[in-house]
């Protein structure tokens, strides 16, 4: 089992925060030079369960890993809709990935759970970053 590195943070506006560092290694990929970060953030009212983060980073692992030589850092942001404690409110992924060189892009997705906001996350991610892609491989003319 792998061992996370809770982090205790403080946000621009000086409110607690909290985050989960997850190791950075792509199973089944042979990577040279440096390795995709993934970071995962929640505000206060929010409780990511161990069981649930790796869920997540496997997640982002799969759908992700074939841009990993391209992507530096991937940052998830989880919060709830409508901002309550409660548990059984919906949850809202943000999700930033860094590619080398580009400007951060960022996808949103509102679902019931914490896994299921991330998932629908991916996959609108899925969609920029394919297509971000390819317009940097193929040109026209050249």
């Amino acid at each position: 089992m792998k061992k996370l590195k809770r982090l205790h943070t403080v946000n621009r506006r000086g409110r607690s925060a909290h985050a989960i560092a997850l190791p950075t290694h792509i199973d089944n990929q042979v990577q040279i030079g440096r390795e995709m970060l993934i970071q995962l953030n929640s505000n206060h009212h929010i409780k990511i369960s161990l069981a649930d983060a790796e869920e997540m980073e496997q997640a982002i692992r799969d759908r992700l890993g074939r841009f990993a030589d391209w992507l530096t850092r991937v940052e998830v942001h989880l919060s709830n809709q409508d901002g309550s404690k409660s548990e059984e409110t919906d949850a809202r992924c943000s999700l930033e990935v860094r590619p080398e060189g580009r400007d951060p892009v960022i996808t949103t997705a509102d679902a019931p759970d914490q896994v299921a906001s991330v998932n629908a996350a991916l996959r609108s991610m899925m969609t920029v970053l394919e297509r971000e892609r390819g317009r940097l491989t193929s040109r026209k003319g050249h």
